[in-house]
This record gives C-alpha cells, sequence and structure tokens, in this order.
C-alpha cells in the first residue's frame, strides 16, 4: 500500500505519504528500512511537484533517526540528501544569489530555499543519531548555518546548542559551539535568537566548563550594561538562569551577579525590577554565606 501511494498520480497524496516513511521503517529490518527508504527518497525528492520535493526534505531528518538503532547507523546517501552537496555551502549559509531560472526537480531540491531552516530543526535529532565520534561530519554543515543572516534559521540553531553540546561532548562544544553562541548573544537584530542562546547556557555551561560558564556571563552582563537585551522578557530570563549558575560556578560568579543584580533593580521596566527585588534576598544570602566561610 505504501508503495502505490508513494507513486499515486496525486501529488498531494505523494506528498502526505512522506510522513509516514520515518514510523514505518523503523518497524522493517535494516536491509529492507534502507531499501525501502532509498527508494521513496530518491523518487520524490526529485518530484516535479515543489510541495512534494519539500515534505522529502522536511522528513529527512527525522528518517536519519529511524536509523538510530542500526549499528551501521543511517546510510550515506540519506546524509548526503540532508547535508546537500559540497556546492550547496551558499544554500546553507545563505550566500546563494537569487535567479529566476527554473531548475530541473532534482536540482532544485539541493537549491531550496527551505534547507537551512529544515537543517536547522533537525540538527538535534541527526547529531543524536550519529553520535559524538561523527560530529566532524556535521561540523561544516552547522558553522555554515550559523552564518545564515535568517532569523529563523539563528533561532532554531540557538535553541538546539544545549541539546547538541551534551551529544557532542566539552572538546567539541568549545572548538565550534562556543564561537557560535557568542554571534547569537550579540545579535543586534533579533531578539528571539538571543533568548534561546540565553536559555541554552546552562547546558553549555555544564558541559564546556567554569571558565567558558564565568566568561559567558561577562558577556552578558556587558550586553546588559550596552542596553543590547532591549526586550524585557530577556532580561528576565538572565535573572532566571543566574540564580541556578552559583552552584554552577561557586563563589567567583557573585562579583557578576551583584553588577546584573544593580542593574536590574533600576531597570526601565517594572517587571524586571520585580523579579529582581524578588531575588534580592536570595542573592543577598550568597554573600552572607561567602563572608562567613
Amino acid at each position: 500500500m505504501f508503495e502505490q501511494l508513494v507513486n499515486d498520480p496525486h501529488s498531494d497524496v505523494r506528498q502526505n505519504v512522506l510522513f509516514s516513511l520515518p514510523p514505518l521503517v523503523q518497524r522493517l529490518s535494516p536491509e529492507h528500512r534502507r531499501k525501502v527508504t532509498y527508494e521513496t527518497l530518491t523518487a520524490l525528492s526529485e518530484d516535479p511537484e515543489i510541495d512534494v520535493r519539500q515534505s522529502a526534505l522536511d522528513t529527512l531528518s527525522e528518517t536519519i533517526y529511524a536509523f538510530a538503532d542500526d549499528p551501521q547507523g543511517p546510510p550515506e546517501f540519506l546524509l548526503h540528501m540532508y547535508l546537500g552537496r559540497k556546492e550547496d555551502k551558499i544554500v546553507r549559509n545563505g550566500t546563494r544569489l537569487i535567479t529566476f531560472d527554473v531548475p530541473p526537480p532534482l536540482e532544485a531540491f539541493y537549491l531550496d530555499t527551505k534547507r537551512p531552516l529544515t537543517l536547522a530543526f533537525g540538527f538535534p535529532a541527526v547529531t543524536l543519531t550519529l553520535g559524538k565520534e561523527r560530529w566532524s561530519e556535521l561540523r561544516e554543515a552547522y558553522l555554515d548555518l550559523a552564518a545564515n543572516r535568517m532569523n529563523d534559521v539563528k533561532r532554531a540553531l540557538a535553541a538546539g546548542m544545549g541539546d547538541i553540546a551534551k551529544i557532542i561532548g566539552p572538546e567539541n562544544t568549545c572548538q565550534d559551539l562556543i564561537q557560535v553562541w557568542w554571534k547569537f548573544i550579540n545579535f543586534p537584530k533579533d531578539s528571539l535568537t538571543r533568548i534561546h542562546a540565553l536559555e541554552s547556557m546552562e547546558a553549555l555551561i555544564t558541559v564546556a566548563g567554569k571558565e567558558t560558564g564565568l566568561s559567558f556571563w561577562e558577556g552578558v552582563s556587558k550586553n546588559w550594561e550596552a542596553k543590547i537585551f532591549r526586550v524585557w522578557r530577556e532580561r528576565k530570563i538572565i535573572l532566571e538562569e543566574l540564580m541556578k549558575m552559583p552552584n554552577l560556578l561557586g563563589d567567583e560568579i557573585l562579583p557578576i551577579i551583584g553588577v546584573i543584580q544593580a542593574l536590574a533593580l533600576v531597570d526601565s521596566e517594572q517587571g524586571v525590577r520585580d523579579i529582581a527585588i524578588s531575588l534580592v534576598c536570595a542573592f543577598t544570602s550568597l554573600y552572607i554565606g561567602t563572608f562567613l566561610l
């Protein structure tokens, strides 16, 4: 039945059957799984209808994750379809010039303007499937996406940074993710990118360590003073995240807590001031505890 639907003459049927591919192949033997995946995606990635091709693109990360329990991992053709070709770097990083030429269907699949956002959303699942040992196969594509100027791409990457850090470990996190985090936290044009980066701090610090954590918070403090965190929700999240830091970073975070608390108490937004006031006792007890020790 599935094979019949893949070859259905109506494009909306071909499009929607793709969403049943990942759960279907999970229930097949490894050899049969590869065969069905290959035949389905090679056919529908070059479908004449753009909606079908885009659904094929959308389902790739979930289909890759369907191979998480396979000792051989996901097949190479599947990773190639997800990451794109070497020359598709200009698609991933968003520097491709828009043209009015209509490329053949398979070429259009690789040049799809939705590809960067689709990759960004699926990156944690794909990273989990490949694991720490194979991060080197994903690194270049990740950094390409981080250079993309689209706000949606940056937001998706920032939201998934913590999960990826837990998978790839301290060395890879410090080498690749930390530089991306700094770009996001200093990105002036989109508050949601900065918010997701702030929300990823605890996970990143847990993986990367104390030195990185203190450096992060020094940057946050400077950005607050420079009024980069223009949306009050950003400053609210900073205060909430700051309360978690003494357990992670010890007494060395206390001077930074003092600076941020002082800024929050005179903030222009009442909601931020209220949160700062509610935390006065908690922050004060940290200082008293340190003094008594």
